[in-house]
């Protein structure tokens, strides 16, 4: 009973979410649409924002991937975009809103999460490699994918998702192994990329 409560007040807000700005969405209306009282809501949120930010942990990533095909990085981000889908209103009132960073803030922590278990899968058969280079790859991933996601909600959520990720998986194939592999071959000496092109102008 108390983890289907706290269901209703999840898809209360959502529900309201579909119609109103963030900022105009008060615990009252939450309480008063999903049949509640305030104190139980109190007592599984503090506030509306710790509300969103529940939201977007538990229900937009919920899988992580269990291999190291790019099929796998593409299902997970496919299953947060048919969320994102299911409550486009709400997505979009919530990026507009000051709910926004948190939005962000909990997409770049859980992509960060995946991309760090795929990697890590990607080099487990290969030579160590430097911890720098390593964090490095994981965050070039994770913001070139959560900037092509947010870019898409930026526009509306206008683009066929399908197409969206059928394209991400096609130039992620390969991508993070040659990453990988020139980290290895050429490791970190230090020098800025125009001292290191000026070097191979005097050779």
């Amino acid at each position: 009973m108390p983890q289907f409560t706290k269901q209703a007040i999840v898809q209360s807000f959502l529900k309201i979410a579909e119609k109103r700005p963030i900022g105009k969405i008060t615990v009252r209306d939450i309480v008063d649409d999903c049949g509640v009282n305030r104190n139980t809501f109190y007592y599984y949120f503090t506030d509306v924002y710790a509300l969103i930010e529940e939201i977007l942990t538990n229900e937009m990533l919920v899988t992580e991937p269990d291999g190291n095909d790019s099929k796998y990085l593409t299902d997970v981000f496919t299953q947060t975009i048919l969320f994102m889908l299911a409550h486009k209103l709400a997505i979009l009132n919530i990026y507009r809103s000051v709910g926004r960073e948190t939005l962000e803030r909990m997409t770049h922590r859980n992509a960060y999460s995946i991309f760090t278990k795929y990697i890590d899968s990607k080099l487990a058969e290969r030579h160590e490699m430097d911890a720098y280079d390593r964090d490095l790859i994981i965050k070039f991933f994770m913001h070139a994918v959560t900037g092509v996601l947010f870019d898409w909600i930026a526009d509306g959520m206008k683009d066929d998702p399908a197409l969206l990720m059928r394209r991400l998986r096609i130039i992620m194939t390969g991508t993070a192994n040659l990453a990988i592999d020139n980290a290895i071959t050429r490791p970190i000496d230090g020098s800025l990329p125009s001292e290191e092109g000026a070097e191979n102008e005097k050779n």
